[in-house]
């Protein structure tokens, strides 16, 4: 892979709600739609992106706090998730050959000990809380009674009566 170790990984967002649960961490963004759970190796490379560190200078440090040789490409890989699930201020610019390769393939490349500490981001969606106790309307498809505002789901049509 051919990767320029002098690019700047971007600062992370901060206008979120960050909390550390053991070794990972949760990210609630800020209009609170959003969450996030980053395993100890992707919450590591984002609490390491302040826009001033390069992508070679985080790989040092992980290097260093971990005892075992950190590539560059894993932390282009944690970058990778950080940016897909918005969580970096800026969109770093990924080398040409990150953007293609399959999270299997880089694995592959950077070896089996790698699998271990993989950067891993969950992202799921909240909905608003007015969602939560809203039901649904007559004619609308339903699986039970309680998600009709009627209380009545047609069982062989499946519809709210």
């Amino acid at each position: 892979m051919n990767l320029d170790p002098r690019n700047y990984a971007p600062s992370k967002r901060i206008n979120a709600f960050v909390r550390q649960l053991g070794s990972e961490f949760l990210i609630i963004d800020d209009d609170g739609n959003n969450s996030h759970c980053l395993n100890q190796s992707a919450g590591r490379v984002w609490m390491l992106c302040n826009g001033e560190n390069t992508v070679a200078e985080i790989a040092r440090i992980l290097s260093e706090d971990t005892g075992s040789q950190v590539e560059v490409e894993f932390v282009w890989l944690a970058l990778k998730e950080l940016r897909n699930a918005k969580l970096l201020r800026a969109h770093p610019a990924l080398p040409a050959d990150l953007i293609l390769a399959s999270r299997r393939t880089l694995l592959r490349s950077m070896g089996m000990a790698a699998t271990l500490a993989v950067p891993v981001v969950a992202s799921i969606v909240v909905p608003h809380a007015s969602a939560a106790g809203s039901c649904k309307a007559k004619g609308t498809i339903c699986l039970s009674n309680a998600e009709c505002c009627s209380n009545k789901c047609a069982r062989l049509k499946k519809v709210c009566e």
